[in-house]
């Protein structure tokens, strides 16, 4: 699937661990002050000299020197990662643990092995400072100023419809309820969480699997009520759904290995660095009180303002609704893959080693520095999701031809918004890598895409598809506990529904963070994969042995 490069271009830069003449590798935020390259965290100090990246001399390898070949950007290929004899005792459990960890490993690689670097070999990894895409971080304050206008402007004006607040509450227990489901929810979401993270560490290729043939499962069951209850259309969707994903196991099902070794060694640093969690349940609170802020004004707009106007306004709040929640979302994702950047370009026994706190120190990145970078891609893409909105209100229009058009458009909004989501995701994360605004961080996602879209692709629908799969069970058990719960206060159908609401709030949170660790390092190692064979050799050699490009 996709275009994968099945050439080896051998690096022609200078010998690996020593100083070439203009490649250098200096940290995000500091001056150049060694001429030797550096592998420093994204805006840390600059380690002391002893601690330079570099193998120790007993330690160097021999290289092939051919003749240097200039090359442009955007024209180089990307090589294949240093071949390697697969190591006969990654196979053991023990091992593998071992190998997640932070440590990595610390036998160098074979002394008769050819490195190959990267393709962006030359680039700045984790460039200084600079404040990229100023004018959107601009744009978004100057949005967000004209939304507490509208809403002050809203607020200020009489309503036309009045709510009557009379009402017989019959529940009898409605605090009771409250107290009965929400302790049960978090408690029961943090328990299946830490499951979830235990499976994934020690039986990752496991829960792949299994979750996999959840999801065919899922898609042949809605495949035989559709067709039973007469949906002959659904029914034919759900099964070539279902076909397709059968299909892709079967031809893919070699590379889960890989994905099993990412999805294990991003659990392992999670657990490390457990701050990054606490990060995405802040991300829950502040789309909790945005959620609150827009919907007040949204009902306060609706309530005094009728006709063009109003329908302008609620175009303009879907709009900014979109963009803030993205913004916040794709922050975190940003946070996240800072955090996993750091780790594999500095841990391990020949790494320059983790600075401090460097969660907290990928969120300033992402608050500042890179800012303006989030707000354009997320301004795309809430751009489309309005569009979308906008089809969506043709579709509710009585005029036939307009009804059609409005479908028409869905489907390919809808199309686009997903491809477009998919495409951000590795954005944000060169962004959060070599802090690079959002043009040229798209620039180096497509050529990433043009040498390894197929290993993309199938690398991150199994990751997509395993989180998806946890998070429905988890939904499908919290509503099913919640609505038993309820019982008693005969509100079975509320308490299902705010046990699945809440739960699915805390479980998703974590889940995603996993899935930016995992396509984190999965555009680290493609991208840098000499690095990972200096810092943590024998983690290196387990991510060679099961990467295997068909």
């Amino acid at each position: 699937m996709g275009i994968e490069d099945n050439s080896q271009q051998p690096n022609t830069g200078s010998p690996y661990g020593q100083s070439p003449p203009q490649s250098q590798y200096n940290p995000y935020g500091q001056q150049q002050q060694q001429p030797q390259q550096q592998y420093n965290p994204y805006g840390h100090q600059q380690q002391p000299p002893q601690q330079q990246y570099g193998y120790q001399p007993q330690y160097q390898p021999t290289y092939q020197q051919p003749q240097p070949q200039q090359q442009y950007y955007g024209q180089t290929t990307m090589p294949l990662p240093p071949q390697q004899p697969p190591m006969s005792n990654l196979n053991k459990a023990s091992d593998r643990e071992s190998l997640i960890s932070s440590s990595g490993g610390g036998i160098p690689p074979n002394n008769n092995q050819t490195m190959v670097g990267s393709y962006n070999e030359g680039e700045i990894k984790f460039a200084p400072p600079k404040y990229q895409d100023v004018w959107f971080s601009i744009l978004f304050g100057l949005n967000f100023g004209l939304l507490i206008v509208v809403s002050a402007s809203a607020f200020a004006k009489t309503p036309y419809t009045y709510y009557s607040n009379d009402y017989d509450d019959t529940s009898g227990g409605s605090f009771g309820f409250l107290f009965a489901i929400l302790p049960f929810t978090i408690v029961f979401s943090l328990l299946y969480i830490w499951a979830w993270l235990k499976l994934a560490a020690n039986h990752a290729e496991s829960l792949i699997k299994y979750s996999f043939i959840g999801a065919m499962i899922l898609m042949v069951g809605y495949c035989i009520y559709f067709f039973v209850l007469g949906y002959i259309y659904l029914g034919i969707i759900f099964a070539v759904m279902a076909l397709f994903v059968i299909l892709f196991y079967i031809s893919c099902r070699s590379r889960i290995a890989f994905t099993a070794t990412l999805l294990s060694n991003a659990v392992g640093i999670i657990k490390e660095y457990p701050s990054v969690i606490r990060a995405g349940y802040i991300s829950i609170f502040i789309n909790f009180v945005w959620f609150i802020i827009w919907g007040s004004a949204f009902v306060r707009v609706n309530m005094v303002y009728t006709g063009a106007i109003q329908t302008c306004i609620n175009v303009y709040l879907v709009f900014t609704l979109y963009w803030v929640f993205h913004v916040i979302k794709n922050t975190l994702h940003t946070t996240v893959s800072g955090l996993l950047a750091t780790w594999y370009f500095c841990s391990g026994p020949n790494g320059v080693g983790m600075p401090p706190n460097p969660t907290l120190g990928s969120a300033r990145r992402a608050l500042t520095t890179s800012f303006g970078s989030i707000c354009f891609g997320s301004l795309i893409i809430s751009i489309i999701e309005t569009l979308r909105y906008l089809s969506q209100m043709m579709i509710n229009n009585r005029n036939v031809v307009v009804k059609i058009i409005g479908y028409i458009f869905n489907c390919i909004l809808s199309m686009l918004s997903s491809i477009v989501q998919f495409f951000n995701t590795y954005a944000f994360t060169h962004v959060a890598i070599y802090g690079k605004s959002f043009c040229d961080s798209a620039k180096s996602t497509f050529t990433m895409f043009e040498n390894r879209l197929g290993s993309t692709i199938i690398n991150d629908n199994f990751v997509g598809t395993t989180i998806a799969i946890g998070g429905l069970v988890a939904s499908l058990l919290l509503s099913i506990l919640g609505a038993l719960i309820s019982i008693p206060f005969d509100m079975s159908v509320y308490g299902g529904a705010l046990a699945l609401f809440i739960g699915y709030l805390v479980i998703i949170t974590n889940l995603e963070v996993v899935y930016s660790s995992t396509i984190s390092l999965f555009v680290c190692y493609v991208m840098e994969p000499e690095v990972l064979a200096h810092t943590k050799p024998q983690l290196y050699q387990l991510y060679y042995s099961t990467y295997h490009l068909r």
